[in-house]
């Protein structure tokens, strides 16, 4: 498995750090908000974005992105964290 971290500055020095994790996928997304100070983690919120299967790829898309600017708008994270996304095709 692979994280991609991705820093964005919003302050010269934050007291804290607040990190958005993504588990990424378009029938559902996990994410997770935590607050870190120090060596102090706090949990701020999670939860999944699914979508709707009778959407089309690009209309879930959307769906998730929508999603995504409101977390984000809410919570004003200053560093971000994705998995990276497979796919398994069993045999």
């Amino acid at each position: 498995m692979q994280l991609f971290i991705i820093m964005v500055s919003t302050q010269k020095k934050p007291k804290a750090t607040r990190i958005l994790g993504i588990d990424p996928g378009f029938g559902r997304v996990g994410f997770g908000i935590i607050d870190c100070v120090g060596d102090r983690y706090t949990l701020v919120e999670y939860g999944c974005i699914e979508t709707d299967t009778k959407r089309t790829f690009v209309e879930r898309l959307v769906d998730i992105s929508d999603e995504l600017i409101k977390i984000i708008r809410t919570h004003k994270p200053n560093c971000a964290a994705v998995e990276e996304l497979f796919f398994y095709k069993n045999v």
